[in-house]
C-alpha cells in the first residue's frame, strides 16, 4: 500500500506536469498567432507593396533609358514635346495603375498598418507624454502642432 506522502508527491508531480504542459501550449499558441500575423502582413501587404514598388522603379528606369536621360523633368535639360507625350503615355498606362494599386492595397490593409504602428509607436507615445513632446500636424509647418495624450 502507498503511503500518504508518496500519494501527495504523485499528485503534485501530475499537477505540475499538467501546468507545465498548459503554459507551454499557451506559449506555443501565442507564438503561432504572431507568426501567422507576420505571414499575413507579408503575404497580403508588404510583399505586394514591395513588388509593385519595384515594378514602378523598373518601369521608370526603362522609360529613362528609352529617353536617354537621367531624369524626365530636369531643369538643365527640359523634356521635348515628344518626351512629354511619351511621359503622358507611360504615366497613364503604367505609373498611375501602379499608384492606384498601391493606394488600394494600403486602404484595404490599413488594419495591418495600424497594428504595426500601434506595436511600434506604443513606447514612443509614452515617451512623448513623459517629456511633453508634441508632433506637428503638418510636417511642412513647424508652427502647427498637436499634443498627443
Amino acid at each position: 500500500m502507498m503511503s500518504i506522502s508518496s500519494l501527495v508527491v504523485t499528485i503534485v508531480l501530475a499537477f505540475t506536469g499538467y501546468l507545465a504542459t498548459y503554459f507551454y501550449g499557451l506559449q506555443l499558441s501565442k507564438r503561432k498567432e504572431r507568426l501567422d500575423l507576420v505571414d499575413k502582413r507579408i503575404k497580403d501587404f508588404y510583399g505586394p507593396l514591395y513588388i509593385s514598388t519595384e515594378a514602378g522603379r523598373i518601369s521608370y528606369e526603362t522609360l529613362l533609358e528609352k529617353m536617354g536621360k537621367s531624369a524626365v523633368f530636369d531643369m538643365d535639360n527640359p523634356p521635348t514635346v515628344d518626351e512629354l507625350a511619351e511621359w503622358r503615355i507611360w504615366s497613364k498606362s503604367v505609373f498611375m495603375p501602379l499608384n492606384e494599386y498601391r493606394e488600394k492595397l494600403i486602404l484595404e490593409n490599413a488594419y495591418i498598418i495600424h497594428m504595426t504602428l500601434n506595436a511600434n509607436l506604443g513606447p514612443s507615445k509614452s515617451i512623448r507624454k513623459r517629456f511633453k513632446i508634441s508632433l506637428p500636424i503638418n510636417p511642412m509647418s513647424p508652427n502647427s502642432s498637436i499634443e498627443h495624450p
